[in-house]
């Protein structure tokens, strides 16, 4: 049996729709949890929204769904990085965290970086992200002996499911703009790192 990890990309809700089995099964074992990108909250939306540069990243081991990876592609990022992907929300969401099964979620985090390798993705911006939660420490940890960078480039406080968190939006650079961004923001680069918590 095959147990390698493979990447497939949807760009409609009505392909993601197939997979609604699958999904509930992932949402059930996620590493951290996200109504917002469940089917029953995610379809709906997306079916409201204009979905021009919708990107959803799969990461699937054989019949199970691994990781789901909903972005939308925009020009520029900050002003500086090319044509890039950020993560995909209705506009009254808070919460961008993605399903990534707790037992796999390195492996599926890898996987997606070398994704952006070979697809040219040099930059990456994952949005409103618990900074105290396990995705967040996933993510530092996947990009750990990379060449690869992470940034934090705005943080802030939002009631969330009842109580108070911290939220980021977090930058990813592979590659030479990896390189580039951590150049420009070694500080704030490194801070991140050390910030993240443990699994």
């Amino acid at each position: 049996m095959d147990n390698s990890l493979e990447i497939a990309v949807e760009r409609d809700g009505d392909a993601l729709a197939a997979l609604i089995a699958q999904w509930e099964d992932l949402a059930a074992h996620a590493l951290e949890p996200n109504p917002a990108y469940e089917h029953w909250m995610m379809l709906p939306a997306l079916q409201a929204a204009e979905l021009d540069g919708f990107v959803c990243v799969l990461v699937r081991r054989g019949g199970r769904l691994e990781a789901l990876f909903p972005f939308q592609r925009v020009r520029r990022l900050k002003g500086m990085a090319p044509s890039t992907l950020t993560s995909w929300r209705h506009p009254s969401w808070m919460l961008c965290t993605p399903l990534v099964r707790a037992e796999s979620a390195r492996e599926c985090l890898a996987a997606l970086f070398d994704w952006f390798d070979r697809e040219g993705e040099p930059i990456a911006e994952f949005r409103y992200l618990p900074s105290d939660g396990r995705f967040h420490g996933a993510l530092a940890d996947a990009l750990r002996g990379r060449n690869a960078m992470i940034l934090a480039t705005d943080s802030f406080s939002r009631a969330l499911l009842g109580e108070r968190r911290t939220m980021q939006n977090l930058v990813v650079g592979v590659g030479a703009w990896g390189e580039f961004w951590a150049s420009m923001f070694p500080a704030a680069a490194l801070g991140a790192a050390r910030r993240a918590p443990p699994r």
